[in-house]
């Protein structure tokens, strides 16, 4: 046999015995391991089942070896189970010589089975030893505080901090601290530690700011609230960061106290350190909660302060829209006071003409002037404007559809449906551009074009915007519903020829055809939606008592109409300023009752902002 041949037969050989003396040593670890893994399995059925003594007999060989954490573990527990807290105590005093580093589980059960056994002075030695070992490693107080928090005792979690504090002064635990003593009730302290959290370091602040609305919606105390305040009021005044200015200004927002926040910020403006994104957006706030005093002022502000900025333009318009709100949810109300915010429009012409946002502005301008102004044309002529105008994608559709609108409110069918269409056609898979393409399908129905118009409202049943959904999801079953119920869609055709007038504002002549249906189709399904549009158009008419009886009378006769959810919300809205307290009652049966509604989650708003929660 050749030599190298010989060479490669005895290496074999030798790696071959080698890896068979392996497999022979390695049998009984595996063996071994498996025998563990039996025994945890069993001991935990057994504790499963409650019968602790037997779950110990299992771990009985692996705890004296110093078996597994889940070993211990059971054991410990299942002693606990027993109330044999002296052998648990015994157990973790063991663990714990063996496994000092793990001390913070160990010592901390030892402390719990003495504090079980009511043995007052050997659970006070055991303190004084966990505080020794903080005192010889500060670094320890992360892994005994959070599981002493964890286990209940927080005062003494507490202690455990302030020691390793004490030895190791650049260690802070502010924000362990503050859960502290938010579990003792020591609501200051809390405080205390939020704001030196603040100012300690700056990526606190967003999290002390969910930490203090939490406790404002959960009705926290004035007093404490007051205290926080007066905190933060007099670390500014003593030239403190800027991120307690932030920190006050949050709190009055959540409180609900707007002007205090615009105070203050205010304040901050006058020595240069307020951002006007901040005003901006405590603007839109105060527009969100119908303070639209408020909101103008604040705009106004803006103007003042800010005059070499973008600013000035965007304050501008946005307190044009404030003035258009406040008319629009009759904050103020009348015809005079309609023609005069057209004419505050006309005068800021100029100062916006050569702007970005001009486009918007005239849209804005134009749908005051179509509708509560009557003045059709211009409304026309400045929407085509704002379309040649726009490079936005977005602003352009937003006006190609208000136009569409207009036209469509002139009786304009299929020259409002053409601009729908290059709406839908820019923006087809966005909100905007189903938006378009559901107003198309609206265009059709009114006309009677049913069956092409329920085609549309059946795909937009599937649409990204949850309103969109909701209104063509109506929109389709009034059309199933009554063209399986007749082979005549005489009773639809007149229902929707009064929507139409609704549409264009012949309120009356609505109301007209509407008053007649109940006559001349008794019974018949669609006058639940008769009613309902009744009330819809005594509500734009400002007949809000008439309003009110027309959503009372559909719930009462047609409880399970699918209208129901939709006018108890606008029966909600008509008592918010009336009864404020039955209206919250009514938002409440809404999100409560009608848990799937499209309105539930406006109405859980509504209710909150009645209640006195602020809204952003």
């Amino acid at each position: 046999m050749p030599r190298f041949m010989l060479m490669r037969k005895r290496s074999f050989t030798a790696g071959l015995l080698f890896y068979l003396c392996l497999l022979g040593l390695s049998t009984p670890v595996l063996q071994a391991q498996t025998g563990v893994k039996q025994k945890l399995a069993l001991a935990e059925q057994y504790f499963g089942r409650e019968d602790y003594q037997k779950a110990l007999d299992e771990l009985d060989p692996l705890l004296s070896r110093g078996g597994p954490q889940r070993a211990y573990r059971l054991g410990f527990d299942s002693y606990g189970a027993l109330n044999e807290w002296r052998k648990a105590e015994r157990l973790a005093r063991r663990f714990f010589k063996k496994l000092p580093n793990r001390g913070h589980i160990y010592q901390i059960d030892e402390y719990y089975a003495q504090l079980q056994q009511d043995q007052q002075r050997q659970a006070q030695k055991t303190e004084e030893d966990i505080l020794q070992r903080i005192a010889e490693q500060p670094g320890r107080a992360y892994s005994y505080g959070k599981r002493l928090q964890q286990q209940g005792y927080p005062r003494l979690a507490l202690k455990v901090y302030q020691k390793a504090e004490a030895q190791r002064r650049s260690m802070r635990f502010d924000y362990q601290k503050a859960l502290v003593y938010g579990e003792l009730g020591q609501i200051r302290n809390m405080y205390r530690m939020y704001v030196g959290m603040v100012e300690q370091n700056p990526a606190y602040l967003n999290t002390v700011k969910v930490l203090l609305g939490r406790a404002i919606n959960k009705g926290g105390i004035q007093e404490e609230l007051a205290f926080l305040k007066q905190l933060l009021i007099r670390k500014i005044q003593q030239g403190g960061s800027r991120r307690l200015n932030d920190l006050l200004i949050y709190l009055y927002t959540q409180e609900g106290n707007l002007r205090g926040a615009f105070v203050q910020l205010q304040a901050l403006a006058r020595r240069d350190q307020a951002a006007a994104g901040e005003l901006m957006r405590l603007a839109r706030i105060s527009d969100n909660n119908r303070e639209y005093e408020l909101s103008q002022e604040i705009f106004s502000f803006l103007r003042q302060r800010f005059k070499e900025s973008t600013y000035q333009q965007k304050a501008l318009l946005g307190k044009l829209h404030s003035r258009y709100q406040a008319l629009e949810n009759r904050a103020e109300g009348g015809m005079s006071a309609w023609r005069k915010l057209a004419q505050a429009y006309q005068q800021a012409d100029d100062e916006l003409s050569k702007s970005r946002l001009y486009p918007k502005f005239l849209r804005q301008q134009a749908q005051i002037l179509a509708y509560p102004l009557a003045q059709v044309p211009e409304a026309i002529r400045l929407l085509e404007k704002a379309i040649q105008r726009s490079r936005d994608p977005q602003e352009r559709a937003r006006c190609q559809i208000l136009l569409a609108d207009v036209l469509l409110y002139q009786g304009k069918r299929w020259d409002a449906i053409i601009y729908y269409k290059r709406a839908e056609a820019d923006l087809e898979q966005t909100t905007l551009g189903q938006e378009a393409k559901f107003k198309r399908a609206q265009a059709a129905y009114f006309t009677g074009d049913f069956e092409w118009a329920q085609g549309i409202f059946d795909v937009l049943k599937r649409s990204t915007s949850k309103e969109i959904a909701n209104d063509a999801m109506r929109y389709s079953l009034l059309i199933t519903e009554n063209m399986a119920l007749d082979s005549s869609t005489e009773a639809l055709e007149t229902y929707a020829r009064a929507d139409l007038l609704q549409y264009r504002g012949k309120l009356d002549s609505a109301l007209g055809l509407l008053e007649r249906m109940p006559i001349a189709f008794p019974g018949h399904e669609i006058l639940d939606n008769v009613s309902f549009l009744q009330g819809r158009i005594y509500e734009r008419q400002g007949r809000d008592s008439l309003a009110r009886q027309q959503y009372a009378g559909l719930l009462a006769q047609f409880p399970e109409s699918t209208l129901a959810d939709d006018a108890l919300m606008r029966l909600a809205r008509a008592y918010e300023d009336r009864q404020p307290e039955k209206a919250m009652d009514l938002y409440r049966q809404l999100f409560v009752d009608y848990v799937d509604s499209f309105f539930a989650a406006e109405a859980r708003q509504r209710y909150r902002a009645l209640r006195g929660d602020t809204l952003e």
